[in-house]
């Protein structure tokens, strides 16, 4: 009987230790190992695109309101939207946003004629038609216009001129974009410092001025605001807002005041001084956008008068021989001949 409980404990002592075994290896063994949520998921089939998805970074709310912007120089944002300069570059580069249609905002007639119009000068001055980036309507969401920002400061080089254009509705500190989301006047500041060479901005949204800080506005950089840090900025309808029409249409593409930007500024302001939009100018001398060979030809100057032989001071002149004539027609010889 002993004999049989001895062999009994061995039994369950085996059994025991096989148990455990395989319990540890199940633990251990080759299953798959869980997904890390920093890792990210792509749900793909045979042939289809792939569509990632980062479960570790949550989705940034977008802004409403007019009043949601961060102080001067200190953008809202990710890391990713910080500007980044690139190697290379293109002499002549220009970023143009125009909204008539912005979520949760009265629709406008005249952001998008403004920007078009902007581009027509351009081309006129030889900016090639490549470089000049566009956002219309519904392609100017929050992302696409940071986007494009850091792109102008990699496509522009040190001895380059930039152009950006803006026209959508606004506050003094931000300003809308298409889907109903804000890039505050730091964010734009921020990434328009980071465009190397001199730069032409134009803003014709309301409280233009409001974006009067470095970055927009210092060294190496005029812009021109359709209204000041406290005043709206009005439409004709698709005519566009004055500063557009007055300062590019007029003085730029119809060539009444396109030397520089500045000649077209001050036409402007002569034209109609309660209306003339703001300037800040950082650039030493004046910024030429390129050659300027359109516009009205100056008039030729009247030849001038031959001087008359008349004076009682003027030597005697021996007349020249004449045909033979006769008559009248001898005599008005003899005085005119």
């Amino acid at each position: 009987m002993n004999r049989l409980l001895s062999h009994w404990k061995v039994v369950s002592s085996f059994v025991a230790v096989v148990v455990a075994a395989a319990f540890v290896l199940g633990l251990t063994g080759s299953a798959e190992p869980a997904t890390p949520l920093a890792q990210s998921e792509s749900s793909q089939e045979p042939g289809s695109a792939s569509i990632e998805v980062d479960l570790a970074k949550p989705s940034r709310p977008k802004a409403e309101g007019r009043g949601d912007s961060p102080r001067p120089g200190s953008p809202q944002g990710s890391q990713a939207d910080a500007p980044r300069v690139l190697g290379g570059g293109q002499e002549r580069t220009a970023l143009l946003v125009g909204i008539n249609k912005a979520a949760g905002a009265e629709e406008l007639s005249g952001a998008v004629p403004d920007m078009m119009n902007i581009r027509s000068a351009l081309l006129k001055y030889g900016f090639r038609s490549e470089n000049i980036h566009m956002l219309i309507d519904g392609q100017a969401t929050r992302s696409a216009i940071l986007s494009e920002l850091r792109s102008l400061a990699a496509r522009t080089s040190s001895s380059g001129i930039a152009v950006f254009g803006l026209a959508s509705h606004s506050s003094q500190s931000s300003f809308r974009t298409t889907e109903g989301a804000r890039i505050s006047a730091g964010e734009l500041a921020t990434n328009l410092g980071a465009v190397r060479g001199r730069m032409w901005n134009i803003l014709s949204t309301c409280y233009a001025a409001g974006y009067d800080i470095p970055g927009v506005t210092g060294p190496g950089r005029v812009a021109t605001f359709s209204s000041s840090s406290s005043a709206l900025t009005w439409e004709a309808g698709s005519a566009g807002t004055y500063i557009v029409r007055s300062m590019v249409v007029e003085g730029m593409i119809e060539g009444k005041a396109a030397t520089s930007v500045e000649d077209a500024f001050n036409y402007s302001k002569r034209k109609e001084p309660s209306r003339a939009p703001i300037i800040s100018d950082g650039v030493g001398g004046e910024l030429e956008l390129g050659p300027f060979t359109w516009g009205p030809k100056p008039e030729a100057a009247a030849p001038k008068p031959k001087p008359s032989n008349t004076s009682a001071s003027s030597p005697t002149v021996t007349p020249s021989p004449k045909p033979s004539c006769s008559g009248l027609g001898c005599l008005v010889g003899g005085l005119f001949g």
